[in-house]
């Protein structure tokens, strides 16, 4: 088993190898999800310059090699025991020096991973970090010293800079599926609806109240305000197919994003699947909204989360809606989705 990170702000990843696939529709993209800067994931195989991996959260797919550093576990290891924030703004720049004059070096999005330096004291509002670079496993690299000559692959210097400290975040998540044999866990698109009018949903050994007490101190009403606070920083995000970062994001991306930044890694696709933690509630209970704030709607091929007072939030491609907007269930209401109420099959959420 190897394992590699994200070295790439955004770096697509296909359902095959292969940047396109024929539909009904003629030749479409064949993205089916997005890595962040500092993600990770398994590498189950290398071929032509394409990478089959394993995302940390169960999804599999297809990514270019120059979108990733390789490593063994034991790196790999080290790395995720490193001090690593989450970025919290829609963009955040990485400056060599800690003032709005510095060189921009890389700009990272929402949900990027970065490694704070530790010891290191904020400087003006400023925190130090350290980029992935080649050599970052190094000596060297590790107390910021630089090297010189070294061929491709060993690194040439270990690359620092800074970001406004607002703009990082606690990373709450783990890297569940890192360390699985199993295969990877990937419904197709057409079948994902119907699959999940059948599962119950649930991870084995899932403790919600582990969750709680470890972040949020015990408090469901605080994480689930985080739930929706984390889904409602994408307001206005384009659409895009597979995508879950600000420069575009999809449905299952949004609401994958914001569970993921507050603890938890649910199913990546619009759908309920056993072995994730998100459970089956009833269509009924759901239009009755016995739901609590973040749970999930499911709709055929779609997927929104509900943030109170019969209103969700979702990326939608609709013609003339596009984007992450809040709708509401309750007729009568300005933003009211008449032709989502009615495909509404099942709600789904963690208890």
């Amino acid at each position: 088993m190897r394992f590699a990170v994200f070295r790439k702000a955004v770096a697509v990843i296909y359902e095959k190898p292969a940047f396109t696939k024929q539909s009904e529709r003629g030749t479409v993209s064949a993205i089916a999800d997005e890595g962040l800067y500092g993600m990770t994931c398994q590498v189950l195989g290398r071929e032509d310059g394409w990478a089959h991996i394993l995302m940390f959260y169960g999804y599999a797919g297809y990514v270019r090699e120059e979108n990733l550093y390789f490593m063994t576990e034991a790196g790999l290891r080290d790395y995720l025991g490193r001090e690593l924030a989450v970025v919290e703004a829609g963009f955040a720049d990485v400056l060599s020096l800690p003032a709005v004059q510095g060189v921009c070096q890389m700009i990272l999005p929402a949900g990027a991973l970065v490694e704070r330096i530790s010891g290191q004291p904020e400087v003006d509002g400023y925190t130090k970090v350290r980029l992935l670079t080649d050599c970052w496993q190094s000596q060297e690299a590790r107390t910021g010293g630089r090297q010189s000559g070294g061929q491709p692959g060993e690194g040439r210097f270990d690359l620092v800079g800074y970001i406004r400290t607002q703009h990082l975040g606690k990373k709450r998540f783990g890297e569940d599926f890192l360390w699985r044999e199993a295969e990877p866990v990937v419904v197709a698109q057409e079948t994902a609806s119907a699959r999940s009018r059948e599962a119950q949903g649930g991870a084995a050994g899932f403790s919600l109240a582990a969750v709680l007490d470890r972040f949020y101190d015990g408090s469901e009403g605080r994480f689930r305000e985080e739930l929706a606070a984390q889904a409602r920083r994408y307001m206005g995000v384009q659409y895009r197919w597979g995508g879950k970062s600000p420069q575009g994001i999809d449905c299952s991306g949004l609401v994958c994003m914001a569970y993921m930044k507050s603890g938890i890694l649910i199913y990546r696709d619009a759908s309920i699947v056993d072995g994730f933690p998100v459970r089956r509630i009833s269509r009924e209970d759901a239009l009755a909204e016995r739901l609590k704030k973040g749970d999930l709607l499911y709709f055929p091929g779609h997927i929104a989360m509900y943030i109170g007072e019969g209103r969700y939030i979702h990326s939608t491609a609709r013609t003339g809606s596009g984007g992450v907007v809040i709708n509401s269930l309750r007729e009568g209401v300005a933003d009211y989705r008449a032709d989502l109420r009615e495909c509404l099959y099942a709600a789904g959420g963690v208890r």
